[in-house]
């Protein structure tokens, strides 16, 4: 069902970008949601999630108040789709999130 509300949006967005392009990006950002809900990450739902952060990230540094919450849970999202198809454990995708190598403050 979400990817078919991708591929609604992105018709939609192609011919009205300003309507349709956040719908889009949150659609691509809830391919990522679900395969981790259903507990199926897979690559196609990880590149659906970065395509639509990217989007967030755009649309939210043109209108950071309204885009900004939205961004940062497409962010988790992504993280969290991106340690689970690397094998991490639950609840830990810090690592993830900041690289083996990225000091964490201590």
């Amino acid at each position: 069902m979400s990817r078919e509300a991708v591929d609604l949006y992105r018709e939609l967005a192609a011919g009205n970008q300003d309507a349709y392009l956040p719908s889009l990006a949150m659609s691509l950002c809830n391919v990522g949601a679900v395969a981790i809900l259903v507990d199926e990450p897979s690559e196609p739902a990880l590149a659906a999630t970065v395509e639509g952060t990217a989007l967030l990230r755009g649309l939210a540094a043109a209108e950071p108040g309204a885009f900004t919450g939205s961004l940062h849970v497409a962010t988790a999202t992504l993280t969290q789709l991106q340690a689970m198809l690397d094998g991490q454990p639950p609840g830990d995708e810090t690592e993830a999130a900041e690289g083996p190598d990225t000091p964490t403050g201590t």
